[in-house]
């Protein structure tokens, strides 16, 4: 590495020592805040996942209490995350990393261990075992390369901060238009607040279905000079994405895909997730669908696709799915009394297309929003490397 100066090049060892959190038994574990007693700090207290549990003050030390300055980093099993802002005890399964703060400043330390050359480097030390895991000896080893002014750190740190801030505001703002988004389907789709009349239909009365691609082979689908949708863009998408469509070779006979076709999933591993609803609102030349979904075709032009494609996303349409669908580790849908379910639609077709319309727009702009936050995150990457390395300095007087 070329040295800079007023940078320091050490090893872990050189600036740091670890002690590891916690371990004791479940039953010990008390599930009520008690007055003499701290939070347990796990892996699943930080992903909110089940009840909190809390550790009797008698029955540890206080190596193993940590205030929201430190920092602690896993060890095993979802190696290498990095935390901060938390107190309580820690479980066996973190290190706390104490250091000189005169020298280092705790959240430049943070963003550096976040840094990816230096997470990829910790799961390297961890190995490929079922169950990762770090050692003192080879954290102690992990480079750290630091500018010897406190106020250099400080000022990298900051400038990250605030990075960080504003991608938290535009995650936040995200989820917000996700949640409006979700009420305004749970309006739209309610019958009782359709402006025309109600119209009954079910899927076999209004068009066919058909089948995705068949007889295919692996070999298909490493090259080819034809477009197919993918299962995941029909999961992940009301419309179809043209830049998510992958290539095949067949030199049989397929069903084309057609604008204006709806597409559904058969199967998954939750009944939430089985017949989320697809459609194609562009002409393309020659496409095709993937053998695990199969494709409808409307042929009563009094129903638009884009509002089926919502409304079977919406809360009304998901407890349909979840009415029908049937399994117990992985779900499957029923095709034909799928096909056979009544739902009411506006009789207006002009009606369902102002509510389909509405939808997209709302997708559109989370879609901005989400390529938005991406860019954020690229250029937050890139400045880590020159950041965090020397290879670009900030004034810090």
């Amino acid at each position: 590495m070329l040295e800079r100066s007023g940078w320091q090049y050490k090893t872990m060892k050189d600036i740091c020592y670890v002690n590891q959190g916690f371990q004791i038994n479940i039953e010990k574990r008390d599930k009520h805040k008690r007055k003499n007693n701290k939070i347990y700090i796990t892996i699943q207290h930080l992903n909110s996942v089940g009840d909190d549990e809390y550790i009797n003050d008698k029955d540890h030390n206080d190596s193993v209490v940590c205030n929201p300055n430190d920092v602690l980093m896993t060890r095993t099993g979802n190696t290498g995350r990095v935390v901060t802002g938390v107190s309580g005890v820690f479980h066996n399964n973190f290190f706390r990393i104490n250091f000189d703060r005169s020298k280092i400043d705790k959240d430049y330390l943070v963003y550096y261990l976040n840094l990816k050359s230096i997470q990829n480097l910790i799961l390297e030390k961890a190995g490929a075992s079922t169950i990762p895991d770090l050692n003192h000896g080879d954290f102690y080893s992990i480079p750290f390369n630091y500018p010897e002014n406190l106020n250099e750190q400080r000022a990298i740190a900051k400038t990250f901060i605030n990075i960080d801030n504003l991608i938290n505001s535009l995650q936040f703002l995200i989820l917000k238009k996700e949640k409006i988004k979700k009420q305004t389907m749970n309006i739209l789709f309610d019958k009782n607040n359709f402006k025309s009349e109600l119209k009954t239909i079910c899927l076999n009365k209004i068009g066919y279905a058909y089948n995705g691609l068949s007889g295919m082979k692996s070999e298909n689908f490493k090259d080819g000079n034809k477009k197919y949708i993918t299962f995941l863009n029909v999961l992940g998408n009301p419309i179809v994405k043209e830049q998510q469509f992958e290539k095949f070779y067949c030199n049989n006979v397929q069903k084309k895909v057609q604008k204006g076709d709806l597409f559904f999933n058969t199967s998954s591993e939750t009944p939430e997730e089985v017949a989320l609803c697809s459609t194609i609102n562009f002409d393309i030349d020659e496409l095709y669908l993937n053998s695990f979904c199969f494709g409808f075709r409307i042929t009563d032009h009094s129903i638009n696709n884009l509002y089926l494609s919502y409304f079977y996303r919406s809360k009304y349409g998901r407890n349909i799915i979840k009415n029908l669908a049937q399994g117990s580790t992985r779900y499957n849908l029923p095709k034909k009394r799928f096909m056979e379910y009544s739902i009411c639609v506006p009789s207006d077709t002009n009606e369902q297309i102002e509510y389909a319309n509405i939808l997209m727009n709302m997708d559109n702009e989370i879609e901005l929003l989400n390529e938005k936050l991406s860019k954020y995150k690229k250029i937050k990457d890139g400045m880590m490397e020159d950041l965090l390395t020397g290879k670009v300095r900030l004034s810090y007087e």
